[in-house]
């Protein structure tokens, strides 16, 4: 009972709520009809005793894990599936071209060495002239012009590659080693192709189309190209007339980026490419596309002209990707 005097004209009202009032005895009657659902206590079960490890029907534990059928096979049983990509991401340009640079130099040096088993009077490589030579000097180079000592790095594994492919050709002394370095191809089912009659589009002509290769910087980079049936007759030019050494193999045209990426989307009826200053291509993409774009020099064909008798169908680009892509 409250003690404390209630001061005149002042109510003082109970935290304790009345037994009486309706809210309390309807949460009482809730609380009962809870109870009455509880389940009634009953005998305990008593808890197994826990088996021992090396109980004998103990049952094996069960794996979650789901068993992989691959996992005791050799690697003899089954083959890798890497293969050579159908297009370049040039931004991963030394990973795409891996197997290919693997082909190169271990493939090389198999061939070289059953050839010279074999007794072979000659062996023709195919090497590439698009864009290691230096990157300074005269825009015209020639075979006898050293190659680039400081490539972007996405170019270097490539670059030692071809040094090693033609390295290991030149030096056999048990046949005549020729290395052909052919210009960038173009023509049927190369990168550089229409599709029909079979024959996909080639993967530039696509990026084209689709707005994906753009002009990096002024596009002064000068490129000498070759259509893939000049390739063909050069190669078997070489086949009797070639001595030992180097052949550049290109048209007589060198073309800047600037003259024929703009030509090119013409002559396939895509639209002009857009231009990216060389800051943004260097970021996004690396240097070696900004190189790629600008600063390689143009190739000489003479020496093949002259030794091999030998003079491409498709003197010019200009008139090779107008007629000759299909």
């Amino acid at each position: 009972m409250d003690t404390h005097e209630n001061p005149p004209g002042r109510r003082i009202r109970s935290h304790r709520p009345s037994p009486h009032s309706p809210p309390y005895r309807k949460r009482c009657r809730a609380a009962a009809r809870g109870l009455r659902r509880l389940p009634q206590p009953g005998p305990r079960r008593p808890r197994p005793a826990p088996r021992s490890h090396a109980h004998p029907t103990r049952r094996p534990r069960r794996k979650c894990r789901r068993q992989n059928p691959r996992r005791n096979q050799t690697p003899s049983s089954h083959p890798p599936t890497h293969r050579i990509p159908p297009r370049i991401d040039l931004r991963h340009f030394d990973r795409d071209f891996a197997l290919t640079n693997q082909l190169r130099t271990e493939g090389t040096r198999n061939l070289t060495t059953a050839a010279a088993n074999a007794g072979v009077d000659r062996f023709i490589a195919q090497s590439f002239a698009g864009w290691p030579y230096a990157r300074k000097g005269i825009r015209l180079k020639t075979e006898e012009d050293e190659l680039d000592p400081d490539p972007p790095a996405q170019l270097k594994t490539t670059l030692d590659a071809l040094r090693t492919l033609e390295a290991t050709v030149l030096r056999e002394p048990r046949f005549i080693g020729v290395v052909l370095r052919y210009g960038p191809l173009y023509g049927p089912h190369t990168s550089i192709a229409l599709g029909g009659n079979g024959a996909p589009e080639g993967s530039v002509i696509e990026d084209l189309r689709h707005h994906k290769l753009p002009l990096i910087g002024q596009g002064t980079g000068a490129w000498s190209f070759l259509h893939i049936h000049d390739a063909a007759t050069a190669t078997v030019a070489a086949l009797t007339q070639a001595q030992r050494g180097i052949y550049n193999i290109v048209d007589d045209d060198p073309a800047l980026v600037s003259d024929w990426l703009p030509y090119l989307a013409e002559c396939v009826g895509a639209k002009p490419p857009m231009h990216v200053p060389n800051t943004i291509a260097h970021m996004m993409v690396g240097e070696h596309a900004v190189a790629l774009m600008n600063d390689i020099r143009g190739v000489s064909n003479e020496k093949a002209k002259h030794d091999l008798s030998w003079t491409p169908k498709w003197t010019s680009w200009r008139q090779g990707f107008r007629e000759g892509l299909g």
